[in-house]
């Protein structure tokens, strides 16, 4: 029998079902770059069975997963160049998943959907409750599809081209589209949501040199958020949850109790992100990319950002883009909330620098009466001059220490030599007496940046001696041209605390250079 949690409590109750929530730190899925400096052309990605820990107070969970990995890892590929991926089928045994369906009133027909378990003391399936014929016995049948991708029909992942262990799907996408979040997942005819409720999904980003020209926050700064939600067995005796997945829907008979069962979709009481139950990520103060994907069966989300009093705080998102990639404009979160149907993605910016110190919380206000809150972010909080608290809003110990001293900061420390200097953040490490007070955050640099090579100098460094220079970071604005389209003051307000913008730095982007303060 599936280990389960030693917990004094003798059955698991909601919302929380004894897991704490935010205890865990956010996992980010590795990253897989094709195209990078060796101009690879073509990867084998491995279906594996693997354990992994939904939550730190859970048992491990058996899955199946790319690469070993739930979700799977992040392919990263460049607009234009082909790839072909050998996705080998190395799964071993039957789906690690139990299917059941129970029995739901007219009234309240998600009820089933809400709480985890589904036997008697005595092991025995309860009142109203059926096992799913033949799932327990699926072995590993499965064809992956690219989801979004432009492909030929051969290489589309067709439900009825899946493969057996030992066997390889081979498929080759031409990544003849604009950047964008596409995702990879099983697409097996007839058991599609079993094999993708098992673990079988991932996500896919292909880049070009418009999206690189925008300086948009990359690196530790861009995340993949995968959104899912499970429903956990639980041990028939004590209550507890053994981590076991359990696929459980309602079904109802609007016919009556001899009519034909009609099944409802599933829902889960558990929200995971990135394979993880209610988990937290610490964030600096800076602007953060998000590619959030709904990964989940049938759920919708409508996600809010909330503060620590529970009021939507808005004001630091912007939409930067949907499902067929970058839109033309940044948009901001609409207040009632962003709404992802099952499949749906969206590229999402963030400043944290609107809410140093503070919890923020997303939120699904379409819960269904199961638990609204879906992940947490902490934000650091600065002491002065670059010091950064450790301790949350005491003053206590600081980190990513900097010259000068500050109070509430122990001592004085030099930067990292990974600083970067301040001329156009360029990405070279920065010798000593350029370092700047905030460890090589540009926006707060102190020293003068230089103008663009090829321009003659002029007091803001915007003759136009040659056509179409750079706005690199100095904006976000979006362009499709060799001329750069000026930002408005609506979408490059800077770095003012109560502006609503996405800007980067406070310099602004004019219409063939980028402006450098002399």
């Amino acid at each position: 029998m599936t280990d389960v949690i030693a917990r004094s409590a003798v059955t698991a109750t909601g919302p929380h079902f004894g897991l704490s929530k935010f205890a865990d730190p956010l996992r980010v899925p590795p990253l897989i770059r094709p195209h990078s400096w060796w101009h690879q052309d073509e990867i084998t990605i491995a279906k594996t069975r693997a354990r992994v820990r939904l939550h730190s107070q859970l048992p491990e969970t058996e899955v199946w997963a790319y690469e070993g990995q739930f979700p799977g890892p992040t392919i990263e590929v460049r607009s234009g160049r082909r790839l072909r991926v050998n996705w080998n089928n190395r799964i071993d045994g039957t789906i690690p998943v139990i299917a059941v369906q129970q029995r739901a009133e007219l009234a309240d027909i998600n009820a089933p959907a809400r709480t985890p378990g589904y036997r008697n003391l005595d092991g025995t399936p309860q009142a109203g409750t059926e096992i799913i014929d033949g799932v327990s016995v699926l072995p590993a049948w499965t064809v992956v599809h690219l989801h979004g991708a432009r492909t030929g029909g051969g290489n589309d992942g067709w439900a009825h081209n899946a493969v057996l262990r030992g066997a390889s799907q081979l498929a080759e996408y031409p990544n003849g589209q604009q950047s964008a979040t596409l995702w990879y997942h099983d697409h097996a005819m007839a058991v599609t949501r079993f094999n993708v409720f098992a673990g079988l999904a991932g996500m896919y980003l292909i880049r070009d040199a418009e999206e690189d020209a925008l300086g948009l926050p990359a690196g530790d700064r861009e995340i993949p958020l995968v959104l899912t939600d499970r429903n956990l067995d639980t041990d028939p005796v004590t209550g507890a949850l053994t981590g076991q997945l359990l696929f459980k829907i309602p079904f109802i008979t609007p016919a009556g109790p001899a009519g034909p069962a009609v099944p409802i979709p599933f829902t889960g009481p558990f929200n995971l992100v990135n394979g993880v139950i209610w988990p937290h990520i610490e964030v600096d103060a800076r602007w953060y990319r998000f590619r959030v994907l709904n990964a989940s069966s049938s759920r919708f989300y409508r996600l809010t950002l909330v503060d620590e009093t529970g009021v939507a705080d808005h004001d630091g998102v912007r939409i930067i883009g949907t499902d067929g990639g970058l839109l033309p404009a940044p948009a901001p979160l609409p207040a009632g909330g962003l709404v992802l149907a099952p499949a749906e993605r969206a590229d999402v910016l963030i400043d944290f620098s609107r809410y140093r110190g503070q919890n923020l919380t997303l939120r699904n206000t379409l819960a269904d009466r199961t638990e609204p809150d879906i992940m947490q972010f902490r934000v650091e909080e600065r002491c002065s001059s670059g010091w950064r608290n450790a301790t949350g809003t005491t003053r206590s110990r600081c980190r990513r220490w900097c010259p000068g001293r500050t109070s509430g900061c122990s001592t004085a420390r030099r930067c990292p030599r990974t600083t970067t200097t301040c001329s156009w953040r360029s990405s070279r490490p920065a010798p000593r007496a350029m370092r700047t007070r905030s460890c090589g955050n540009c926006r707060r640099s102190p020293i003068r940046p230089r103008c663009p090579r090829g321009s003659q100098r002029t007091g803001s460094c915007n003759s136009p001696t040659r056509p179409a220079g750079r706005c690199g970071r100095s904006g976000w604005s979006r362009t499709s041209s060799t001329t750069r389209r000026r930002s408005s003051s609506a979408t490059t307000g800077g770095r003012s605390g109560t502006s609503s913008t996405w800007a980067g730095p406070p310099t602004r982007c004019t219409s063939t250079w980028r402006s450098c303060n002399s």
